[in-house]
């Protein structure tokens, strides 16, 4: 059996949700976030290393999915009340995937369970013109996704910064991103705010006479911005 399959067997068993804490966890005393940022670190590390092709690498970040997919299944499983406020919200949630059919069945009814994207920001009415397959939705999304991953990272970008050892290695923090981390919860009242750093953010990556931006017509981020406002408060 290959090392990482003995990391992964230990932690899915002796580092569940239903083991007693480690009392000398080096963790104990930290905040949960202090302790997301240095799991954010490791994987990003892990990830350049898998990049640069070491295998081992590879294997860890597998084992670390899987063993993350196994403690919220287990979670969701036994305490399904403290999962589904924050499944309801969400339109993804990550589990270990197997082609096999009774796995997708298992799956299929776990995400009922905990009602994965009940009340997720994403329109079900498909009656209306803000759909997935909408292109300004399209964008919309892009937004959203944007601005809530620069609110995860922030913490950790805004930390490595100050080490002197990582400044040459992190680039610049563009202003949008410390501006995205500041922004409130998307809601039709605050949807013009994230459609403005949205806009910022998409003309980071793309020139203004991008092709999917020209499709939008001659108002693109008014066509994102009613987008947004529609994903925010769906009718």
């Amino acid at each position: 059996m290959k090392l990482f399959e003995n990391i992964y067997f230990r932690r899915a068993t002796a580092v569940s949700v239903e083991a007693t804490r480690n009392p000398g966890s080096r963790f104990r005393k930290m905040e949960s976030t202090d302790i997301s940022i240095d799991i954010l670190e490791a994987i990003a590390e892990l990830a350049y290393r898998a990049f640069q092709g070491d295998a081992t690498a590879i294997e860890c970040l597998l084992a670390d999915g899987k063993a993350v997919a196994e403690e919220l299944w287990i979670l969701g499983e036994k305490r399904p009340a403290l999962v589904k406020p924050i499944a309801e919200t969400t339109p993804q949630w990550p589990v270990a995937f197997s082609p096999n059919p009774e796995s997708l069945k298992a799956i299929s009814e776990f995400v009922s369970k905990i009602q994965l994207g009940a009340k997720s920001v994403i329109s079900s009415n498909r009656k209306t013109r803000w759909t997935r397959e909408s292109k300004a939705t399209s964008w919309a999304l892009d937004v959203i996704s944007t601005i809530r991953e620069a609110k995860c990272y922030f913490p950790l970008w805004k930390k490595l910064l100050t080490q002197a050892a990582m400044r040459d290695k992190v680039r610049a923090m563009p202003e949008w991103v410390s501006e995205a981390a500041a922004l409130p919860e998307l809601s039709k009242a605050s949807s013009r705010s994230w459609a403005d750093v949205g806009k910022r953010a998409i003309l980071e990556v793309y020139p203004i006479n991008h092709p999917g931006l020209a499709s939008l017509g001659k108002k693109p981020w008014q066509e994102i911005r009613e987008a947004l406002k529609a994903i925010a408060a769906p009718t």
